[in-house]
């Protein structure tokens, strides 16, 4: 999109908000952070996270939460929920085909660049912290942090606050049953690729819920549950029943129909580590899926 083109779609969305103003239940919040930033927020639920969070971060000696409402305070809230903007509108969920973070190959086409990238524009300081990983091929949702801290609390605590986590996987084949676990342990061979054995060899135990969801032949709509977080585990697990996930070259796939692995983070479901809320988070089927169901 041209500089042009996007400068009258941004007027059109300013005039568009000023007309819903009036309706609006939060108007004062947004009449105050128009005149703060210059545009009415898309989003108004990221900045009052960020208030809130930042409200909390300052404690009084008895413990209670202050309000702390300097300059400073307000700049680095906004600032907050400007860069959450930013990543919900132009990082709905993480594209196939990109790192979670860098190799010693490629640093720069990764998720954690790009959004570092963005961050830093926003203040030199700004950074993110990364708390989990998706492998290269697979889509989705990723969780990342805006401090060490937080970082720290997620990775120490992820079964607790994050309690649910779902994968969306078109595969080739009929699946044992409609739902069902499927238990293995696995082994990585000096190729750095994943075997799965039903008996315990020595490998990682490894456990994946499954239930089908569309079936339409060669392929089946799979939605798939972790109950252990192994490398490559979804792919290899799906392998060893005999329904490799279609586009998956490396664990048995010989369908290229859909241009891609057809593996997507779909859902994920956390407790806010500061505010303690829960908050769940759908990354929508890829169109590709959609093309092989029809």
């Amino acid at each position: 999109m041209s500089a042009v083109l996007r400068l009258i779609q941004v007027q059109a969305e300013n005039l568009i908000d000023a007309i819903r103003l009036p309706f609006r239940k939060n108007r004062d919040l947004y009449r105050a952070l128009r005149n703060i930033i210059g545009f009415y927020p898309h989003k108004i639920s990221l900045y009052q996270e960020a208030l809130m969070h930042k409200s909390m971060l300052a404690h009084a000696k008895s413990g209670t939460p202050l309000n702390n409402e300097r300059l400073e305070f307000l700049g680095d809230a906004v600032l907050d929920a400007i860069v959450g903007e930013i990543v919900f509108h132009h990082f709905p969920s993480k594209k196939e085909g990109f790192l979670t973070v860098g190799t010693d190959k490629d640093k720069i086409n990764t998720v954690y660049h790009v959004l570092n990238k963005y961050m830093k524009s926003y203040g030199r300081d700004k950074r993110i912290y990364v708390v989990h990983r998706l492998d290269r091929e697979t889509s989705g949702l990723l969780i990342f942090a805006k401090s060490q801290e937080v970082q720290e609390t997620l990775q120490k605590n992820w079964t607790k606050m994050v309690p649910e986590r779902s994968y969306w996987a078109v595969v080739t084949g009929t699946m044992p049953d409609k739902k069902g676990v499927i238990k293995s342990y696995l082994t990585e061979d000096k190729s750095l690729i994943m075997h799965a054995s039903e008996k315990d060899n020595g490998g990682d135990y490894a456990e994946l819920e499954y239930e089908v969801l569309q079936e339409k032949h060669p392929y089946t709509l799979l939605k798939l549950s972790l109950e252990t977080g192994r490398k490559n585990q979804i792919r290899v697990q799906l392998k060893s029943v005999g329904c490799p996930i279609v586009g998956d070259k490396k664990y048995g796939s010989t369908y290229k129909t859909a241009g891609r692995v057809c593996l997507h983070a779909g859902m994920l479901h956390f407790v806010h580590p500061v505010t303690k809320k829960h908050h769940q988070f759908e990354a929508p089927l890829p169109v590709e899926f959609k093309k092989l169901l029809k």
